[in-house]
């Protein structure tokens, strides 16, 4: 059952906590495919090709390809579903099913970019604050954000936009690391207690015990390594008086790279900047532990070597792979897409390195066009959408040989590497202590829910095997294993900190605080809803709405307003200020700003309930002519409490102060939460 937020709470923001590979995607289907009403769910996926296909896929078998748009700049990504290329062909496509009594548009898929977040979203938003029909059937959105750990930080101004919007009926982020998402500032409204959903409501199959996690496997820990010995060995410098520096990538590896000239020609050891990481004794690792494995060169095994953020490391280990074991297959899963490496067999290309890609940016449409028949070309599309089954696809042929599985960045986050064919893994390798807890737990994509497996399929799982350099890193694992479960059992249903989850006393809030949570709990006289006056500005009419809007505003002050609170002409533009500073403002600017609280961009003052501020706001930057002309104004209640906080947390009034400036003047750049 969808939970629909109350127009008067103040966050939509909900979570749902799972373990790596536990089941999300199934969650965010269901919450689609219960909701009844006529809303449309706007589906944010990691912004990658390979997870994005991975969440189509699975959707389009539960909701149904009519009712899905698939917003991407390449049509053949959408495959028998509805495409659009822009925000634009979204709203055609709104129009001429959902709001034309058609079959409804009951999904919108896009990647998580950043444009989505800043320019997609909210342009479709302003679509529907413009649209009467949407105001009429009551269409409103629930977004839907894959790996909100990412992403919701990263465009977290954005997200409080969203909330803010009455088009949009609540904001789900799915995520197995919840933990960045919170804020320890008491003061914010929305991310310092964070709904957790409710398991009962959303999928009760989902606490079943048939999980496959960290504490299932063996961890056999190689803390006893010294890592200078290691690399050592690796480039065969013996004598501790030479440095290890300046290790040159192999041409081998440099040849799987278009543009060698702006990568750089050596190995990181240790001070890597960033979290690039020690790749020296990363690759001395996977050296040394290769040959020791009882994998056997001729029988089908799974494996799994993540690798570091650069390319050089993924194809290092590759090479690595087949020098140990020559008639494996190599998968290497990074930005050139999912590839397969082996080793020629027979005549004389014996032992000459050969490849084959499936999936890239050209998708996997390309490998399936010489199918006549379009069910079966559609059916085979969908069977390769998850990476795990486009593994399987390319080692068709060879699936009885061992296979390995590498990369880094697209074999993190959103990725299923295990179905019930291919079985889990035999063996991992983790040497990542470079990482913080929260990237070394989105790297465990060892880890399935074998809920749906046939019994014969369950039957064939096996004990994974985790090689790790430091044992601190399957321990932070563990942990977090342990703690994401707790989270959403004890506190499902519930709104809670970030200390509560962690099992800590709260912190007191501080004074800063509680001055903050008082004044945004100030009353209003007259409703959020009509703080805006708005005065057109077009064919010579300046004069004449300047005065309507200084008219109004000395009415609505009772006082007579200041020059000073006037926005000023700069270059034939008026100028003002928002959050973002002063300057020229668009029409948009401010309608953006229109859905911010009611105290934005107002200081408040002891014993003064009236405040006002101008802004404008250009049609174009292009033409100085066409304006409007906004007066944001509110009136606070006169009540005892109202008057009692003013008194204790605002500064006297700014009447007859001197050298205090006007309150409501234009270029004034704080807001009351601010300056507290």
């Amino acid at each position: 059952m969808m939970y629909e937020c109350d127009e008067t709470e103040i966050s939509k923001i909900r979570l749902e906590v799972r373990r790596p590979q536990e089941g999300k995607t199934v969650l965010c289907i269901n919450h689609i495919i219960q909701d009844k009403s006529n809303y449309i769910h706007l589906v944010l996926t990691m912004n990658t090709i390979a997870s994005s296909l991975q969440f189509l896929g699975r959707m389009k078998e539960e909701i149904g390809r009519d009712r899905i748009v698939i917003l991407n700049s390449k049509k053949k990504l959408a495959g028998d579903c509805h495409h659009a290329k822009d925000i634009d062909d979204v709203i055609k496509k709104f129009i001429s099913k959902t709001l034309s009594g058609d079959k409804n548009i009951k999904v919108v898929v896009a990647c998580c970019h950043s444009k989505r977040f800043n320019e997609s979203l909210p342009d479709l938003l302003l679509w529907a604050q413009d649209s009467i029909n949407m105001k009429q059937k009551n269409v409103k959105f629930v977004i839907h954000i894959d790996e909100a750990h990412k992403y919701i930080p990263e465009n977290i101004n954005m997200v409080r936009s969203f909330n803010d919007s009455h088009f949009v009926s609540e904001i789900i982020g799915y995520t197995a690391t919840p933990d960045m998402i919170w804020s320890n500032d008491v003061s914010d409204e929305l991310f310092h207690k964070i709904f957790i959903c409710d398991v009962d409501k959303t999928d009760k199959n989902i606490i079943n015990p048939k999980y496959f996690g960290v504490e299932c496997c063996e961890i056999i820990s190689y803390d006893y390594l010294v890592e200078d010995e290691l690399v050592r060995e690796f480039v065969n410098i013996t004598d501790p008086e030479i440095p290890i520096s300046e290790i040159l990538i192999p041409e081998t590896v440099k040849y799987h790279f278009k543009n060698i000239a702006n990568m750089r020609q050596f190995w990181y050891h240790k001070n890597s900047p960033f979290t690039l990481g020690d790749e020296l004794t990363l690759i001395s690792f996977i050296n040394y532990i290769l040959p020791t494995l009882s994998i056997s060169h001729d029988c089908f095994s799974y494996n799994f070597i993540p690798a570091y953020t650069r390319k050089a490391t993924h194809y290092q280990t590759m090479e690595l792979i087949h020098k140990y074991y020559p008639t494996s297959n190599v998968i290497v899963i990074n930005g050139d897409g999912i590839q397969l490496f082996r080793l020629s067999e027979c005549g004389d290309e014996e032992g000459k390195l050969i490849s084959q890609y499936i999936m890239s940016s050209n998708d996997v449409n390309e490998y399936v066009k010489h199918i006549k028949d379009r069910e079966e070309q559609t059916n085979m599309i969908n069977s390769l959408l998850e990476p795990s089954f486009m593994i399987e696809y390319l080692i068709k042929n060879t699936r009885d040989l061992p296979t390995f599985v590498t990369g880094f960045e697209s074999v993190g986050m959103s990725v299923t590497l295990i179905n019930k064919s291919l079985g889990n893994f035999d063996n991992v390798f983790m040497a990542h202590q470079q990482y913080s807890r929260d990237k070394l737990y989105q790297l465990c994509r060892f880890l399935f829910n074998y809920g749906r497996w046939e019994n014969e399929n369950i039957l064939k799982i096996k004990r994974t095997k985790i090689h790790t350099l430091r044992g601190s890193v399957t321990n932070t694992c563990l942990e977090y294993e342990k703690n994401t479960r707790r989270l959403y059992m004890e506190f499902g249903g519930k709104s809670c900190t970030l200390r509560e989850v962690r099992g800590l006393d709260p912190l007191d809030p501080s004074d800063k605080e509680i001055k903050s949570t008082n004044l945004k709990l100030l009353r209003l006289k007259n409703p959020e809803g009509t703080i805006w006056k708005k005065f057109k500005v077009y064919d010579g009419n300046d004069d004449e709405q300047w005065e309507n809007a200084i008219k109004f505003y000395q009415g609505f002050r009772d006082k007579k307003i200041d020059n000073r609170s006037i926005p000023k002409r700069v270059n034939g533009y008026y100028h003002c200020s928002d959050s973002k500073g002063v300057g020229l403002k668009t029409v948009a600017d401010i309608r953006s700003f229109e859905k911010n609280k009611w105290y934005s961009r107002f200081q408040l003052y002891n014993n003064q309930l009236k405040y006002a501020r101008l802004f404008v706001g250009y049609d174009s930057v292009d033409e100085p002519s066409e304006y409007t002309i906004y007066v944001k104004y509110i009136e606070l209640d006169d009540s005892p409490e109202n008057l009692e906080t003013l008194k204790k947390y605002c500064e006297k009034s700014n009447r007859g102060l001197k050298g205090t400036l006007d309150d409501d003047r234009s270029d004034c750049s704080s807001e009351f939460d601010l300056d507290i």
